[in-house]
């Protein structure tokens, strides 16, 4: 259920709380709801140090006599909103434990590693970014095979509107461009699957070739949500790119911002309508966005 919930949240793009109401041991005392078992706090202790310590893996093994002699009803549950955040949580926070009638209660936060305080700044995500982009490039140019990240890298990405990655030659010109446009919700596969289609699969170039990665240099582009345009006069090339969609048969085409040979407007809306195939007199929807760009020049070590 846990993982259902997780993945559901992820393939619609919301955030989620999951409320997991239970208790712990009924027996921590003479008198409790359950009776008394000599053994029941040792549940409870074990359950609160594993919260504590950040141990959430640990959780769903503790021994099922325990389990069971502890007359608990906060297991299931648990497990359930654990499930949710993967069991990744790096700050959980345990508010507060008492058990004043035989009956344990505790207070617990767990937050999502993708979703909550652990998530990346755009600076950070972009940085590690590129050179994952660089490093699959490399690695599949080389032997053809695709590069794989740990998952905990993934779950700590912010979202973005669309990922572009362009490659250049040492002399500045371009080797290839690739990208996609919409909401992302797996930024690190998406990066290494736009760096590779950019290396081998842009139908403007050769796939590359090992020499040229020697002085190959990389820019990705995350893009932020697109805004309808109203009037032309809003665009800035410099600052904005642009997203051009026919009225005929729904083309559309994709221009990124800061072009060096588009510094016009006019330039700029000419050069996407052509890209899209739609002709010049006929009606269209424009939108205009910016986007975080990070650049990896060859000369620049790996952070590995």
């Amino acid at each position: 259920t846990g993982e259902a919930i997780r993945s559901t949240a992820e393939a619609l793009g919301i955030r989620t709380a999951v409320v997991a109401s239970g208790d712990m041991s009924h027996r921590l005392m003479e008198g409790a709801p359950g009776g008394f078992h000599r053994r029941a706090q040792e549940f409870d202790r074990t359950f609160v140090d594993l919260i504590d310590e950040g141990r959430l893996e640990e959780i769903r093994t503790i021994a099922p006599d325990l389990v069971e002699l502890a007359g608990q009803d906060v297991m299931e549950s648990s497990i359930i909103a654990l499930a949710a955040v993967d069991f990744e949580s790096r700050t959980p926070e345990l508010f507060s434990y008492q058990g004043p009638f035989g009956v344990g209660y505790s207070i617990a936060i767990f937050r999502d590693v993708k979703r909550g305080c652990d998530l990346l700044e755009m600076e950070e995500a972009g940085a590690q970014l590129i050179e994952t982009a660089r490093d699959a490039v490399e690695l599949f140019v080389r032997t053809g095979e695709r590069l794989q990240t740990e998952r905990s890298m993934e779950r700590r990405m912010p979202k973005t509107h669309g990922v572009f990655l362009t490659i250049r030659r040492g002399n500045g010109e371009l080797r290839g461009c690739m990208g996609s446009i919409g909401p992302v919700d797996q930024l690190v596969a998406e990066t290494i699957d736009r760096a590779i289609a950019s290396a081998t699969q842009d139908p403007r170039f050769t796939p590359m070739s090992p020499p040229e990665l020697d002085d190959a240099s990389y820019e990705l582009s995350l893009l932020r949500e697109p805004v309808a345009v109203e009037s032309e006069a809003e665009l800035d090339p410099a600052k904005y790119g642009v997203i051009m969609r026919g009225s005929v048969d729904k083309r559309r085409a994709i221009l990124l911002p800061g072009i060096d040979s588009i510094d016009t407007i006019e330039r700029q809306l000419s050069a996407v309508r052509r890209k899209a195939s739609i002709a010049p007199d006929e009606p269209v929807m424009i939108y205009k966005f910016t986007v975080d760009k990070f650049t990896l020049n060859p000369t620049e070590p790996s952070a590995g």
